[in-house]
This record gives C-alpha cells, sequence and structure tokens, in this order.
C-alpha cells in the first residue's frame, strides 16, 4: 500500500510545482480541472488493483476515501482563488501572484463606471485617481497631484502644445520617479505631463506607463492590466 500512498503524494506534489502549472493559470482559469484529474488518476488505481488482484472491501474503500479528499481539497482550491479573483475584481485591487518560475507576475482589476476604467494611482508618493487611457502618450497630471508628488514646481516649463479636445493645451513634460497601481504594478522613470495651474481635469494614464506592462486587456466591463517582474 505504501506505492499507493506515495503515488498520490508524487501526484500532488506534479500539480502544485511544476513550471507549467502555476497559480497564474489558477486564477486566470479556475474550473474543475485539478479535480477531475485527480478523479480520474485515483479511479485508475482501483481499476490497477482490480486487474492485478480481488481488491478487500476495506482496500476499496480506502481507495474512494482518498479520491473523496484529494477531490475535496482541490475543489476548494479552486473555489478560493475563484472567490479571491472576483473579489479583487469588485475591489479594484491587485493581486501578487508568486509562479512556479523566477517570476513574480501582478495584476490590478478595475471595472468600468460608466464606460471609464478609474483607479487609485501612485505618483511617487501621492495618491490620486486616474483614468486609465490608452490612446494617450502620456501620463497627464494636474497641478495639483504633481505638487502632492513632489514635482518642483518653480523649475516646470509650459512651452510643449499639445492638442485635446477642448483645443490647444500647454503642458509641461516631467519625470516622474515611480508610478504604482496597488501594491504589486510598479514602473519606474515613467515619462508624464503637468497642466497649468488652476486647470481642473482628471489625471490620465497614458502609454508612457501603461507600455511598460505586459499586458492591457479588457474582457466585458473588466480591465486587467499585468506585469511580470524576475
Amino acid at each position: 500500500m505504501r506505492w499507493v500512498y506515495l503515488a498520490i503524494v508524487a501526484f500532488l506534489g506534479i500539480v502544485f510545482l511544476r513550471a507549467d502549472v502555476q497559480l497564474v493559470d489558477l486564477v486566470l482559469d479556475a474550473n474543475l480541472k485539478w479535480s477531475a484529474v485527480a478523479v480520474i488518476f485515483l479511479v485508475g488505481l482501483v481499476i490497477g488493483q482490480i486487474l492485478r488482484n480481488t481488491p478487500s472491501r476495506g482496500n476499496t474503500l480506502r481507495y474512494a476515501g482518498w479520491g473523496l479528499f484529494v477531490t475535496i481539497i482541490l475543489g476548494l482550491l479552486e473555489y478560493s482563488v475563484e472567490w479571491q479573483r472576483d473579489t479583487l475584481l469588485a475591489r479594484n485591487e491587485t493581486v501578487i501572484l508568486s509562479a512556479a518560475s523566477l517570476e513574480t507576475v501582478s495584476q490590478h482589476y478595475i471595472t468600468a463606471r460608466n464606460g471609464l476604467y478609474s483607479t487609485t494611482v501612485t505618483f511617487n508618493e501621492a495618491e490620486s485617481e486616474a483614468l486609465v487611457d490608452t490612446g494617450a502618450s502620456l501620463v497627464l497630471i494636474n497641478y495639483t497631484t504633481a505638487q502632492a508628488a513632489g514635482v518642483e514646481m518653480d523649475t516646470l516649463v509650459f512651452d510643449t502644445r499639445v492638442t485635446t479636445a477642448s483645443g490647444p493645451l500647454d503642458i509641461a513634460l516631467v519625470t516622474l520617479d515611480q508610478v504604482r497601481l496597488g501594491d504589486g504594478i510598479s514602473v519606474r522613470k515613467v515619462k508624464a505631463a503637468v497642466t497649468p495651474k488652476g486647470l481642473r481635469h482628471s489625471n490620465l494614464l497614458g502609454s508612457s506607463f501603461l507600455s511598460k506592462l505586459d499586458e492591457t486587456v479588457v474582457r466585458q466591463d473588466k480591465m486587467i492590466l499585468t506585469q511580470t517582474r524576475r
């Protein structure tokens, strides 16, 4: 019987430790596939025992018990990661996943509100709301946010003219030390633009930040930003 227990332990080890079976996959595609595999595996063990010899009732019950145990454990795991993902989606939070390789995958979820994707962003050390705008070439922050972020306002030169939906606008180009989403996604040395004092508008996350990420996708009414770091 020892080989049966060793086989079960080896199977669980493969599920949780193999490089191609990562937590990323479980979170992005949580379902009952691993539970189904566990059932098939253990049913195969029972069939193997039947073909080799006639098992006792005790052995059959023992195998059935192990099958139920492994199925419940894996089912609970998948339910847990699915529930956690839905919770993060609802709260616009960031999840950090330690994969089996030497990588850290961070994902930030944003739910659309009135067709816009707004989230809390940390510019240097200042938190502020910002809209994700995949059509903007730069991160754009207003004068108040720039002050809170520690930008040297006295050195700003508003000599770069851009065209917006409201007409031409003179902006000052700066480089932010760091732009973060939640606790996981972080980009250093981000090119940004500051608008003149007194101009009220939303902060924008543009391509100077988004292009540094691995992926920005929209699924139904949710945007998922992904960053992988080694």
